[in-house]
């Protein structure tokens, strides 16, 4: 077990009800044609500019050498958006002139009730920032007129961005979930409990154009839908259910296979196994969780088991598969012969649910297959804890992410009582990646944290080669195309 590649492949799926239907009410819109709004006009000030056009939008313009940054008031009108309990915010943006190769703007918000301006002003940024090609979102934070060094809320994706005319931004509020798209892409979510309170505009130097703002109110209606599932009889479950198969193997009885014994990989299954079952990762009952080790982890016994395992799994729940061990190109080495990702992926394909497969393996890369502001550094009880985790875990979106711990070329290192790669995985899950203190760890943030934590590694190690000549050294790889926002743990008081 020397190539530690540790792939996430989680696919989930939106709650929609079949008979749910949609109704999108505009309730304000600005094309700049007029000044209904009473947008700033200041055209006047040395420093910086924000007015409309002759050509009906709206101009902003900090020139270099100036501020980093500044703000002019937002009219009371976007404020509607918290008015709904889903609702959208639309708007277009054209960045005309970049400063040092890069833009950003975006809307200051007030957290805390704090109404002063610097010093002492304490308020979160919602912002939009990019480069010649590509734009993306998050969250800072700001306290006393300085942002702190990492984003509250990070990005989970990026988009395209059209430096030749306007780009779409939609903010979108479903209860306290907010989700910002730009270009159709989703590049941030996150949940705030409170009033929004959208305050300032604010952007950065260079020159920008803002056009046809709108705020719609969304309305659900869903006749004849059964909705028992929120108030359940005792028999019937009250959350998505979730469903682990763990294997490890530390020694192996097939003759063509590797004879070095392994040390970590049953503790490495044990552990995951564990901490599915504990109140981080949403305490599954253990009628639900398989563990198999050594001699018990057959290619028969782990195919069998899978299919049992899985088959009780709905469209709702999520299937996770966990193999610690050594691994060859297409196959994971099972304690009596070679067990071939595609007999694999037969099983688990037949299953409607949402699936995470974690693979701890050589060669394991040849497999082809919201931050609740809130609460912001407080841990909740066990109770609280478990209704945020399958609130958020109920309200993922489709995705589909491949976390590699290293390249398909790159060793891994064995130990106790946990292998390198596992045993940073357990840290990151276990809090070490809570990278902006929401108490929910997702997908992104344990890809961050891993990256920090091989970068650490690869340094100390970087005189040290195996006996083949390679060095010492574990490089993690992200590919996705979907929502890397999704919850893979959550914190607790003790």
């Amino acid at each position: 077990m020397r190539n530690y590649l540790l792939i996430w492949v989680l696919t989930l799926a939106s709650i929609q009800l079949s008979a749910q239907q949609k109704s999108v009410i505009t309730r304000e819109s600005d094309n700049f044609s007029g000044a209904s709004w009473n947008w700033s006009r200041q055209t006047n000030d040395p420093i910086y500019n924000c007015f409309i056009t002759d050509q009906q939008n709206y101009y902003l313009s900090l020139p270099p050498g100036s501020w980093g940054f500044t703000y002019a008031g937002l009219p009371s009108e976007i404020r509607r958006i918290d008015d709904f309990a889903n609702g959208e915010l639309n708007f277009d943006f054209k960045v005309s002139t970049m400063v040092e190769s890069g833009f950003s703007l975006g809307f200051l918000f007030d957290f805390h009730g704090v109404t002063d301006q610097c010093p002492g002003g304490d308020f979160y940024n919602l912002r939009i920032h990019g480069d010649s090609i590509y734009v993306t979102a998050s969250i800072d934070q700001r306290k006393g007129c300085e942002y702190l060094e990492k984003a509250t809320v990070t990005p989970t994706n990026k988009a395209e961005v059209n430096l030749t005319g306007y780009n779409h931004v939609s903010i979108k509020k479903n209860s306290e979930r907010y989700e910002t798209y730009i270009n159709d892409v989703m590049v941030l979510t996150f949940e705030f409990k409170g009033a929004l309170n959208l305050a300032r505009l604010y952007w950065e130097r260079g020159n920008y154009y803002l056009d046809n703002i709108t705020i719609n109110e969304v309305i659900y209606t869903s006749p004849q839908v059964n909705l028992s599932y929120l108030n359940p009889p005792n028999n019937q479950r009250s959350h998505p259910q979730i469903y682990v198969l763990a294997v490890g193997i530390n020694i192996y009885d097939n003759i063509g296979f590797p004879q070095r014994k392994l040390k970590g990989s049953v503790n490495d299954a044990t552990s995951m196994s564990a901490f599915w079952s504990s109140i981080s990762g949403g305490s599954v009952d253990l009628d639900n969780i398989s563990l198999l080790t050594d001699q018990d982890a057959t290619v028969e016994k782990i195919l069998t088991t899978a299919e049992k395992l899985f088959y009780k799994a709905k469209e709702n729940d999520v299937i996770v598969t966990f193999f610690s061990g050594h691994g060859g190109v297409g196959a994971f080495c099972a304690y009596d012969g070679a067990l071939s990702y595609e007999r694999i992926n037969q099983i688990i394909s037949k299953s409607s649910a949402r699936k995470l497969c974690i693979v701890d393996a050589c060669h394991a890369g040849t497999w082809n297959a919201n931050s609740v502001l809130g609460q912001k550094g407080q841990m909740t009880s066990p109770e609280d804890a478990l209704k945020l985790f399958y609130s958020r875990l109920a309200s993922a979106g489709k995705g589909m992410n491949w976390l590699l711990a290293c390249r398909p070329d790159e060793y891994s290192i064995d130990g106790t009582p946990n292998g390198v790669f596992t045993q940073n995985v357990l840290l990151g899950l276990n809090g070490k990646a809570d990278q902006n203190e929401d108490s929910i760890i997702t997908v992104g943030e344990l890809n961050q944290f891993l990256n920090e934590q091989f970068a650490i590694f690869n340094n100390t190690n970087k005189d040290k080669v195996y006996d083949d000549g390679k060095r010492v050294q574990m490089n993690p790889q992200f590919r996705g195309d979907g929502n890397t926002s999704i919850p893979l743990a959550v914190l607790y008081k003790q």
